[in-house]
């Protein structure tokens, strides 16, 4: 449990890194030493989530139209422009929190999934930059915005889930608060 709480000095990367029994002690752990922030809790990233959301449906219309019928000339730079606008736009809107948190493991040195959305969304914005700079291949806008927008809804959905958990927690440990222990002889300990 939270009690559980030991000092994990094998590891000369983290030698006072607490050690947790489970991977949900381990969250209420981390999130008891920290005060939860108005931002897991409020709508303020729901609404940023909807904008990025209702972008993303636009890019994802846009791109399709660009993919089926190549548009030549100014037409092309137009719409290959709006395309890198509107992706750009769910990327400042999202990916504050992504990019953070990948450089946070990488100063750690970990591996974890947000190189793997970063990976992914650097891969298909480089892909697609390419395909609109020199007029060739497909282009992938859409699965940026769309990567940018799973990732802050998964993140928010996990931010409130432990925001609860931690509530209940804090109520289960202020229940046991008011507890008697007692022994095998009913006798207070």
């Amino acid at each position: 449990g939270i009690s559980d709480v030991k000092q994990a000095n094998d590891s000369p990367q983290h030698p006072k890194r607490p050690r947790y029994c489970c991977y949900g002690c381990r969250l209420l752990g981390e999130n008891s030493q920290r005060p939860v922030s108005l931002t897991e809790t409020t709508a303020s990233p729901w609404f940023k989530i909807a904008i990025g959301a209702a972008v993303a449906g636009q890019v994802m219309l846009l791109g399709l139209a660009v993919s089926l019928t190549p548009p030549v000339g100014p037409a092309r730079w137009l719409l290959h422009g709006t395309l890198l606008a509107a992706t750009l736009t769910v990327l400042a809107l999202l990916g504050g929190p992504l990019v953070r948190a990948a450089l946070e493991e990488f100063r750690h040195r970990r591996l974890s999934i947000e190189w793997l959305f970063l990976a992914g969304i650097l891969g298909a914005l480089g892909a697609s930059l390419q395909s609109s700079l020199f007029g060739g291949g497909p282009i992938y806008y859409e699965v940026v915005a769309i990567l940018l927008t799973v990732y802050a809804v998964g993140k928010t959905l996990g931010a409130r889930a432990r925001s609860r958990a931690l509530t209940e927690a804090r109520q289960f440990e202020r229940l046991f608060d008011t507890c008697t222990r007692l022994d095998a002889n009913d006798v207070a300990t």
